[in-house]
């Protein structure tokens, strides 16, 4: 969780409004079990990839990755948190390429996204 004065606060909110409406897809966390939330060493598998595939898709696999967040106040501290989930629902991977280097190609994806989510955290903590 990462904490704000009230001074901040306002800041802060105005910034969730603008990732709510542009940059992020927003959930309800780990209990919805389709999403895995992003954890360093933590790789996903061919098994995660529930999603129907589109065939006529460009693309041999399809990563579906979101930065979710929450915020509330406690006391005189605004407290927010994003987290970046892999969507297995909305994951997918044609018939035919399930291998090491298409599952490594799809992993970077997520990858990338907590790279992002981080770089939020820290904006946020420095704002």
């Amino acid at each position: 969780m990462l904490n704000f004065r009230k001074s901040e606060a306002f800041f802060v909110f105005a910034l969730s409004c603008l990732f709510t409406f542009f940059l992020l897809k927003k959930s309800f966390g780990q209990s919805e079990p389709h999403l895995i939330n992003y954890k360093t060493g933590i790789k996903v598998n061919w098994d995660d990839f529930k999603g129907v595939s589109d065939e006529n898709h460009l693309y041999q696999a399809v990563t579906d990755w979101g930065i979710t967040y929450s915020c509330g106040l406690e006391g005189d501290m605004l407290k927010f948190e994003l987290i970046c989930q892999f969507n297995k629902n909305n994951s997918w991977v044609k018939a035919g390429h399930l291998n090491d280097y298409l599952l490594n190609h799809e992993q970077r994806h997520w990858d990338l996204a907590e790279i992002y989510a981080r770089k939020m955290r820290k904006a946020l903590l420095e704002n």
